[in-house]
């Protein structure tokens, strides 16, 4: 790790320097009483609520909702993970309308026979376009 970065290029740890956030104390800073309604080392809701980490999961792409990591299906609606992936399908030979649609449907031995006859017909085209133009 360089000595002047300023995160961690594996793990994202944060390695800049911390600031402070507490207020100087002094003439012009806080008398150190505490706010009304406070109890001293209680921690309010806005501490909690930002403290509290972010839900661990895959986003449903049905309903939108966040499902846990350990589920395979959305607990609301109950859409397999990538739902929509697999019944649009993955390719677009599953369609059949590719460009080479009409080749598949041949028997493997005819497709054979014609992998055979282009490399026949490129063997001896090419250098007879070669010694034309050569």
């Amino acid at each position: 790790m360089r000595p002047e970065a300023q995160w961690c290029s594996l793990c994202y740890l944060d390695l800049r320097p911390k600031r402070c956030s507490a207020p100087a104390a002094g003439p012009s800073g806080p008398s150190g009483a505490l706010p009304i309604g406070t109890v001293p080392g209680q921690r309010s809701a806005v501490d909690v609520q930002l403290a509290a980490p972010a839900p661990v999961g895959w986003p449903c792409t049905t309903c939108g909702n966040v499902v846990p990591i350990h589920l395979d299906a959305c607990s609301s609606c109950g859409a397999s993970f990538l739902a929509r992936l697999q019944s649009e399908g993955r390719h677009r030979s599953d369609s059949g309308t590719g460009t080479m649609s009409g080749l598949t449907r041949l028997s493997r031995s005819a497709r054979l026979g014609v992998g055979v006859l282009l490399g026949l017909v490129l063997a001896l085209l090419v250098p007879a376009l070669m010694a034309l133009l050569g």
